[in-house]
């Protein structure tokens, strides 16, 4: 069990742990989203990340408060400073670090599903803009063929009318 004094941290890291994974969830439902083109259904989850987002950066705001409060400076060399000051306590203080460990691991799971679904998006907006280049008749469009079933590479491009 962990000391009076280390319980506001464990609460903020537990509550922190608890949002972090629900966006490590929002993030996966992300990709399948994506994967199947369902618009509905990113907006939808968009929403979602935002408020999970606002509230981790709101505990994360009291997270550095406390660790300020307890005289360490708020960056992540002051929270290894922190929790190793914590380490010198009772046992029980082991508990802070531990959800500390476990909530970096999260973070990490998110960032690196955050990657993912970043270049799924990058690779869907490729995919329009070039869908569109094809509609539009742009000059960059790819030879296509023409009545008779010969390439064309007309660089004026044509309309999809005239394809």
């Amino acid at each position: 069990m962990s000391s009076p004094s280390d319980e506001p941290m464990l609460s903020v890291l537990r509550e922190t742990l608890q949002l972090a994974e629900s966006l490590h969830a929002s993030l996966e439902r992300e990709q399948q989203a994506l994967y199947d083109n369902d618009l509905e259904s990113i907006e939808q989850i968009a929403a979602a990340k935002a408020e999970l987002a606002a509230s981790i950066e709101a505990l994360e705001r009291r997270r550095a408060e406390l660790v300020s409060q307890a005289g360490f400076p708020t960056h992540a060399n002051g929270m290894a400073a922190y929790l190793g000051h914590l380490e010198q306590g009772p046992e029980g203080t082991r508990t802070v670090t531990a959800q500390w460990q476990t909530l970096q691991g999260v973070l990490r799971q998110c960032d690196r599903q955050n990657q993912i679904n970043g270049i799924m998006l990058e690779k869907n907006r490729r995919r329009a803009e070039a869908l569109l280049r094809l509609l539009r008749g742009d000059a960059d469009t790819p030879q296509l063929y023409s009545e008779a079933g010969k390439a064309v590479s007309d660089k004026r491009g044509q309309h999809l009318a005239q394809a």
